[in-house]
């Protein structure tokens, strides 16, 4: 019993990846969680990002400045001349939009406000800010100020409808891709080999398979939201693009990931950790709208970020057309990695 103990205990040591996986693992689950509670502990709280949509020039201009001016450091503003140019943001990237019409006045103070926070309270604050930049502005104690809050709710619903499917697909895909390494090492690969199907063209026919399930995964879940939530998306065409081209994504990097792991055993030890940690900087676990800015930068460089970005953007009636390039840049390189690692597969 011992030296079976024994054999076990060096047969884990020496796959070097296992071991440092197993080790590091908690650590780092650790503190990606640590900098999200970090962030909503500390004295700036969670940090807003607004922009405020004005001319420069004339009273706009002095609300402006006064309201940018705002000293509670936890919001950060940008000051843009036209909405179009907001276009091509991220659906993340403000939490919330300020609007002054060309007749901005100091006698007709008309301010369109939009939220996209998933926080209840941040239109009060917006409000308040305004009356405050107002009365700083134009030197009146109580201004009068026309304030038309065009924020519609669902933000937040919005925003797990086009993330938690990638975390769950993740999930599945990577169940689905350890039982087909175990098909391989049991000879199934090689059968299918002397059928004349090669090994780079079974890898490709499983990215197709396996993105054909993610997808309907997606479909499912945007046709609940919108049945039982009322979550529609503005851009339907869009969001199935987005959902299978985000689809054929994960699927290819699980598929890589499978033949760069060339064991079903390091697999089931590697894809858990790849799943959370990618399904975490997705906004799988933890909305994108609550992580600290340290987080979702990495998120803006990973495909699980810009399938749930683009998603959001369908979903809010916007083209996400970087992100869509990016994908489809990335289904590409994976079709191609899986192939040229399929050829090195060997059983273990």
């Amino acid at each position: 019993m011992i030296a079976l103990a024994t054999a076990i205990l060096r047969s884990f040591v020496r796959d070097r990846v296992t071991f440092v996986l197993a080790l590091l693992s908690p650590a780092v689950f650790f503190s990606l969680f640590a900098l999200f509670y970090r962030h909503l502990d500390s004295p700036q709280g969670v940090h807003f990002d607004v922009v405020i949509v004005a001319r420069d020039d004339g009273d706009a201009k002095k609300f402006v400045d006064a309201f940018t001016h705002s000293p509670d450091a936890r919001l950060t503003f940008t000051h843009v001349h036209d909405a179009g140019q907001l276009a091509s943001e991220s659906p993340r990237r403000f939490d919330a939009q300020i609007s002054l019409g060309d007749d901005f006045s100091r006698d007709n103070p008309t301010i369109e406000i939009v939220s996209l926070s998933p926080f209840p309270g941040m239109n009060n604050a917006l409000r308040a800010l305004v009356q405050s930049a107002a009365a700083q502005a134009f030197a009146v104690e109580n201004p009068t100020v026309t304030i038309v809050d065009r924020t519609t709710s669902g933000a937040l619903l919005r925003s797990a409808t086009a993330s938690i499917p990638v975390l769950f697909i993740l999930f599945a895909i990577s169940s689905l891709v350890g039982r087909g390494l175990a098909d391989e090492e049991s000879g199934l690969a090689d059968r299918f080999c002397s059928l004349g199907l090669s090994r780079p063209r079974q890898a490709i026919a499983r990215i197709y398979a396996l993105s054909a399930i993610a997808f309907v995964q997606m479909v499912i879940t945007f046709l609940v939201a919108g049945l039982f939530f009322g979550i529609v998306a503005r851009a339907p065409i869009s969001l199935v693009i987005v959902a299978l081209t985000g689809s054929i994504a994960i699927s290819g990097f699980m598929v890589t990931l499978a033949g760069l792991c060339r064991s079903h055993a390091r697999f089931a030890i590697v894809a858990p950790v790849a799943t959370l940690v990618l399904g975490a900087i997705g906004g799988g676990i933890v909305p994108l709208q609550l992580l600290p800015l340290s987080v979702t930068w990495i998120s803006d460089w990973v495909f699980t970020g810009w399938t749930a970005m683009a998603c959001a953007s369908a979903m809010n009636g916007v083209l996400p057309s970087k992100q869509l390039i990016l994908l489809i840049g990335f289904d590409c390189a994976m079709l191609i990695a899986a192939s040229i690692l399929a050829q090195r597969t060997r059983t273990t």
